[in-house]
């Protein structure tokens, strides 16, 4: 008798190729989604003009006023949504009070405090925000005030660098009375 020779079937195992394919194509999505996203985020809001002024030292005790000057130069009202303070800055120096005051206190997880205004500001008005801060403990501190626009991510942010002196030092540094 006649047998045909037995010819095994190739296992057809799992289809590794196409699903490499799918998973190649979804990760390039998400990183051009997630660059999109940082390349938006660290735009600074347009319309909008920030300053902020304050001297770079402190005695331990004294209050160091921080002057956030916005002024909206758009056509548009612009809506300063909070202002943030990073920890770096908040070790060493703690906010007593602002004027105007804010609405709500929120902390932002491993970053800082973010101050809630969320003050509409007409074109071409400005306003001014002055934080007083108490030089807790001796240092250099350096870190950033952020001002937040919009409902957006939208920040201008500065970075200040203040040192908090003994009172021994800030008295070696005032001149002589007569």
């Amino acid at each position: 008798m006649y047998s045909q020779p037995y010819h095994q079937q190739p296992k057809r195992g799992f289809p590794w190729v196409p699903v490499l394919i799918a998973l190649g194509a979804v990760a390039i999505v998400g990183m051009l989604c997630l660059g999109g996203f940082i390349w938006y985020v660290m735009q600074e809001p347009e319309g909008i003009h920030v300053e902020v002024v304050c001297d770079n030292r402190v005695a331990i005790g004294d209050t160091l006023p921080v002057e956030v000057y916005v002024k909206n130069v758009s056509t548009s009202s612009q809506k300063i949504e909070s202002i943030d303070i990073e920890n770096a800055l908040l070790d060493g120096l703690s906010v007593i009070r602002a004027e105007p005051p804010w609405k709500v206190i929120e902390p932002v997880p491993f970053i800082g405090r973010s101050y809630v205004y969320k003050h509409r500001l007409s074109p071409n008005e400005e306003t001014t925000y002055v934080f007083y801060l108490k030089g807790e403990k001796p240092g250099r501190y350096v870190g950033i005030v952020d001002v937040y626009v919009g409902i957006g991510l939208q920040s201008v942010a500065y970075e200040l660098d203040i040192t908090v002196m003994t009172a021994e030092e800030a008295a070696n540094l005032k001149p002589p009375q007569e």
